[in-house]
């Protein structure tokens, strides 16, 4: 059994029975942004890109934890819709994510076919 499921227990015990629940799939096929842009775009919000695409491709693993409280639970769900918002009204500026970051979007397809690698020797 998948341990999603003891996820959304413990998200039930904590918080109750949730008054609404939604998804924006539909708006990733109509703008072009893909799972990785709104991972990506999280990171400008201040979290750790989720995994990605796994195990369901196309999709992010939240997971939160019994140490987090329902307020950073609640600020983490308003960054989510306040992401899904931006999608609707500006998706360039999910595409083009991270902006807070020392380095901006990488181009993944040129990292992955001719990799940079540096390697300092401990000192």
């Amino acid at each position: 059994m998948n341990q999603g499921v003891h996820t959304v227990d413990l998200l039930l015990h904590f918080m109750g029975t949730p008054v609404q629940v939604f998804a924006h799939t539909a708006l990733l096929g109509h703008t072009g942004i893909e799972v990785e842009d709104v991972a990506k775009r999280l990171i400008d919000y201040g979290y750790h890109a989720p995994t990605m695409s796994f195990p369901v491709p196309g999709t992010l693993m939240i997971e939160p934890t019994e140490t987090e409280s329902k307020v950073e639970i609640d600020q983490f769900i308003q960054a989510m819709i306040s992401i899904a918002k931006e999608v609707e009204s500006d998706p360039q500026m999910v595409k083009g994510a991270p902006y807070n970051t020392r380095t901006s979007k990488v181009d993944e397809v040129a990292a992955a076919r001719k990799p940079v690698l540096r390697w300092k020797p401990p000192l």
